[in-house]
């Protein structure tokens, strides 16, 4: 994780502090995460004294050192926003530049209203023992990313299954304007048939194809096999973002199938828990990608589309 944190946000955030759900949560962000890097625009020389002025930016120096920035707009628009969170004093112009790339930007004014807005968008359960109509219920397209990883081994088992779940899935993630999304997906078969290597090729491309002409040029999509190295399993069905999971214990074929003892979980990086269980997830399944990548197999073997 990122953040890039303006001093005197940081100022204001630990004067205006109290024991208010979404204050806590963002302290719980900036003081207590592992796993991150914090850019804040201050003099190094000055280090030792503002530890000693500010408790939240001693406390941030319990977990990282904090990397001082000279130009703090230009070192915000330097990231990949892979996971990328802006804090500044004012709302400032290039916020919705930054969005439209991945990042999420607060400013002191807006932090709280945007934060629960966030955790209310994403932040649900959905139970699958009464029929799951259709997915217009799950909306993300107004929530900004970059990545996607679907990690679902039978979910293209047919067309009738992609048309019904796969498409309008991924749809509810798309927002028009955005850069294009890259999306990973994790599968374990591309047929459901005894089919040659060649032929398991030839069936990802018609997948790959029908999907890319559903979006247009809104993504940038990859078929993987899950299931061909073994020290790695990737056996739940998940969908992960920059920020947050959505899991399904039974797939994400849900519309046109039975009720079921199941459900849907969505949950985001404000959850210390998910926030852990997401960087661990994304590096495994990273992790997977490139071993896959790296992976001498035979010439005719299909692993991956485009290759």
């Amino acid at each position: 994780m990122e953040l890039f944190i303006e001093k005197e946000f940081l100022e204001d955030f630990e004067i205006d502090f109290d024991e208010s759900p979404i204050k806590v949560v963002l302290k719980n962000i900036i003081t207590n995460y592992g796993d991150k890097k914090v850019f804040i625009n201050y003099n190094e020389h000055n280090f030792e004294q503002l530890k000693k002025e500010y408790e939240f930016f001693a406390l941030i120096c319990n977990t990282t050192v904090p990397i001082p920035i000279d130009n703090f707009e230009t070192s915000v628009k330097k990231s990949n926003c892979y996971q990328t969170l802006v804090f500044t004093k004012k709302e400032e112009s290039w916020h919705k530049e930054m969005e439209s790339r991945g990042a999420w930007c607060f400013s002191f004014e807006n932090y709280q209203v945007k934060i629960k807005s966030l955790m209310d968008k994403i932040h649900f359960k959905i139970d699958l023992s009464t029929t799951f109509k259709n997915w217009n219920a799950i909306d993300f397209s107004k929530i900004p990313f970059n990545h996607i990883q679907i990690t679902d081994g039978y979910i293209l088992k047919d067309e009738k299954n992609i048309n019904e779940n796969l498409v309008p899935l991924i749809a509810s993630f798309i927002k028009l304007g955005n850069e294009k999304i890259t999306i990973d997906l994790l599968v374990k078969k591309v047929a459901f048939i005894d089919a040659t290597e060649e032929k398991k090729k030839e069936l990802a491309k018609k997948q790959h194809q029908k999907l890319n002409s559903k979006f247009s040029k809104l993504i940038n999509l990859k078929i993987y096999l899950s299931n061909l190295i073994s020290n790695i399993d990737l056996h739940d069905r998940t969908v992960i973002t920059n920020f947050s999971i959505l899991d399904s214990g039974i797939g994400f074929s849900v519309v046109g199938s039975k009720v079921s003892n199941s459900q849907l979980i969505s949950e985001s990086i404000f959850e210390k828990y998910t926030y852990d269980r997401l960087r661990r997830l994304k590096s495994a399944q990273q992790k997977y990608i490139e071993k896959l990548n790296s992976h001498t197999f035979q010439s005719l073997k299909f692993y991956k589309y485009p290759f």
